[in-house]
């Protein structure tokens, strides 16, 4: 038997082929703030995004997990001594195998989940039930950010601890604002110290759907066209700074 520890915490995995963290003949392992979000995306792998198989004294703590359709969120194979507290099951909470104790079950609220990595940002919005969600114990004291985790109370659950400035419903002088969210494909983009931008469109699969570039402080898009449902606007301004808004057309 293996009488060392391996520690994995802040990690963010996505969209991979294989799970999101999977112990296999291992032994006192901590997997603790981390994010995982749709992975097990080859036809052969379907078990679960946090696995622990023939393995003893594996802890999980304070994770993120939302898998794919029909995967579950946690799963056990010949496992003994498994340790799962805090952790937040954002999809498919009713396959988690444990449920384990303190779990929530509810929507994670990301700034902009997506599989895309240009768009992708796995922050936690203001409204996150993950927020103050989690356990000190054996929590890492900064997270993915390096941003310090610890409070009087308590912590958040996966790899990011909330920061005012990473949720798209704050506004500083250099952001970009959009309005109006929801609508019906016209909108406008407001920029705040920007000589000039580069704009993208995304739907949900990735896909660049329109393009351009922009000089004005206001700009008018019309998306009427295309269907109803949530696209990502990605804006990247003259010092390369790049903004990933969500906005929902109906």
């Amino acid at each position: 038997m293996y009488l060392g520890k391996t520690y994995v915490a802040n990690n963010l995995v996505y969209d991979n082929g294989g799970r999101g963290i999977h112990c296999f003949l291992a032994d006192n392992v901590i997997i603790v703030n981390n994010t995982c979000y749709k992975n097990c995306q080859s036809p052969a792998i379907d078990d679960g995004e946090l696995t622990a198989y023939v393995s003893d004294g594996i802890s999980f703590i304070n994770n993120i997990s939302l898998p794919d359709v029909g995967i579950a969120p946690m799963d056990i194979y010949n496992a003994s001594n498994i340790y799962v507290d805090h952790n937040l099951w954002a999809s498919n909470s009713s396959l988690a195998n444990p449920l384990g104790t303190n779990a929530t079950t509810s929507s994670a609220n990301f700034v902009l989940p997506s599989s895309n990595p240009l768009l992708a940002d796995f922050h936690l919005q203001a409204n996150s039930t993950a927020i103050n969600a989690g356990t000190h114990s054996q929590a890492p004291s900064t997270d993915k950010d390096g941003n310090i985790r610890f409070t009087l109370d308590s912590i958040d659950i996966g790899c990011y601890e909330y920061q005012n400035t990473t949720s798209v419903e704050n506004i500083n002088e250099n952001a970009v604002s959009i309005f109006p969210n929801p609508n019906n494909g016209i909108f406008t983009i407001i920029l705040n110290n920007t000589h000039k931008i580069e704009i993208e469109t995304y739907n949900l699969l990735g896909e660049l759907i329109f393009k351009t570039t922009s000089a004005d402080q206001q700009t008018t898009l019309n998306l009427s066209s295309n269907p109803k449902g949530i696209y990502f606007v990605r804006t990247i301004d003259s010092n390369k700074n790049i903004t990933n808004n969500k906005i929902i057309i109906q």
